[in-house]
């Protein structure tokens, strides 16, 4: 990795006073969801786990460890929502820690870092994560899908090559956020980008190999037990128009355009992130370009989905 800039502060000395100025501006505009009911999901989804036991929900429901997590919280509060939302908050919080963290880590950059946080901690269109407890999985899902990525960034320059617990962190990750979403069926892919654009060794290219065994193999077992093509809702339908029209409706609301945006728009919003990738020339400027290509993928051929799964 290149090495921190000699000028300014040192990257890791800003990321705390970093993340609390940007955790009040999140605060600032999101707090009203705190004070949100249940959505008819939320009762879906409690319905789902308040009669199941915690063995038969791991063994044998769709997204198994949220819904544990589900369960749990079911368990302690019943039907108080308050706790829910708080909870959901605590996640917000802890997941603009580790975006914060994980955009430092991989540009070496706190600019870069302040930047990026600037659009991930607060964003209109995400106002579901804000509102509805039912995105516990969404959050759930991206605490352990940044975790691992993480976890994974010191193996690249063989700084976490030591021990076997560093090894298995992103392994464990990885099949977490298996177990919360199906969105990180991509996470192996970005582990082996990032193996092959910093040279890694031997031994980062294993705990990917590790990590991509264990997220797609929680994500078959899941599947195979539950399969969620029965339902509609997650029907996938392979074609360029609906790759064209899903697209075209997730970058309008990350613009704040709405039915106003154009198609060609949407398009050259993408062309433009990969030549600025191919221009600044950076590992991390590619790693982040897959991140905005790839990931959503399972998300570009299903029935319509609001931003916030973006």
């Amino acid at each position: 990795m290149p090495a921190a800039s000699a000028v300014g502060p040192a990257p890791g000395a800003v990321l705390l006073p970093l993340w609390g100025a940007l955790a009040a501006w999140f605060l600032y505009f999101a707090w009203p969801g705190l004070y949100a009911w249940f959505t008819p999901d939320d009762l879906m989804n409690l319905h789902g786990v308040a009669f199941a036991p915690a063995h038969e929900i791991l063994a044998g429901k769709e997204r198994p460890l949220a819904n544990l997590v589900l369960k749990l919280q079911w368990e302690a509060f019943g039907l108080h929502p308050r706790p829910y939302r708080v909870f959901c908050f605590g996640l917000l919080l802890l997941n603009l820690w580790l975006g914060l963290r994980l955009f430092l880590a991989y540009s070496e950059s706190w600019k870069a870092a302040l930047f990026a946080g600037l659009l991930f901690s607060y964003h209109a269109q995400l106002h579901d994560l804000y509102f509805n407890s039912g995105t516990l999985y969404d959050l759930l899902c991206f605490a352990f899908f940044s975790g691992s990525l993480l976890a994974f960034c010191p193996r690249l320059d063989g700084k976490g090559t030591g021990g076997a617990p560093a090894g298995v962190l992103p392994v464990l990750l990885a099949a977490c956020a298996a177990g919360s979403k199906e969105i990180a069926a991509s996470l192996p892919v970005l582990l082996f980008l990032a193996a092959w654009l910093w040279k890694a060794d031997r031994t980062a290219w294993r705990t990917a190999l590790l990590a991509a065994t264990a997220c797609w193999g929680v994500l078959a077992w899941a599947m195979w037990r539950a399969p969620m093509t029965a339902n509609p809702a997650y029907r996938p339908e392979y074609s360029l128009a609906v790759l064209d029209a899903r697209w075209k409706l997730l970058t309008g609301d990350l613009f704040y355009q709405g039915p106003s945006w154009s198609r060609t728009a949407a398009w050259l919003v993408l062309g433009a992130a990969l030549a600025a990738a191919w221009l600044a020339r950076r590992r991390a400027a590619w790693l982040a370009a897959a991140l905005i290509t790839i990931t959503p993928l399972p998300l570009l051929f299903l029935p319509q989905r609001s931003f916030y799964a973006f």
